[in-house]
């Protein structure tokens, strides 16, 4: 607000948004059509009048893309007393946290990291001198 009406414009990092189909100004407020991870910066709006009165502020912009499964984890045997590992790969911003857990009775229960149980940041799971009370069914689970 202001009088006379100011002339609002947008930029990021330092560079005037251009008009095209992807972005669009309507009364002072910056659509961003078809967001992308890409679109994350540092925006300003700067509001600038005939009188030559300027006001500006800047805000980040972070882009949150959803998890999805690169690779799921599969059925695989293992010989007793070796190492198994499950794999389940993700991607999205921030990365995912892959929690995984194993059925027992009719509910999954998270499994926590022991002696022989490791969760890696990347998403796989790694069990060691794997034995018969290993068998059964495990679930990964990805979020963001």
């Amino acid at each position: 607000k202001g009088f006379p009406p100011p002339v609002i414009t947008w930029s990021r990092s330092g560079q005037t948004i251009p008009y095209d189909r992807r972005q669009s100004i309507d009364n002072g407020t910056l659509l961003i059509g078809n967001v992308q991870k890409s679109d994350s910066g540092k925006y300003t709006c700067t509001a600038v009048n005939t009188a030559g009165e300027r006001d500006s502020v800047t805000m980040t912009v972070s882009i949150v893309v959803p998890s999805k499964f690169v690779t799921e984890p599969r059925d695989q045997q293992v010989l007793r007393e070796y190492t198994a590992q499950l794999s389940c790969q993700t991607t999205g911003y921030p990365p995912a946290r892959v929690e995984w857990s194993k059925l027992q009775g009719s509910s999954f229960v998270p499994l926590g990291d022991n002696h022989r149980f490791q969760q890696l940041l990347n998403g796989t799971l790694v069990i060691r001198n794997a034995s018969k009370r290993d068998e059964g069914r495990y679930s990964c689970h990805a979020y963001n």
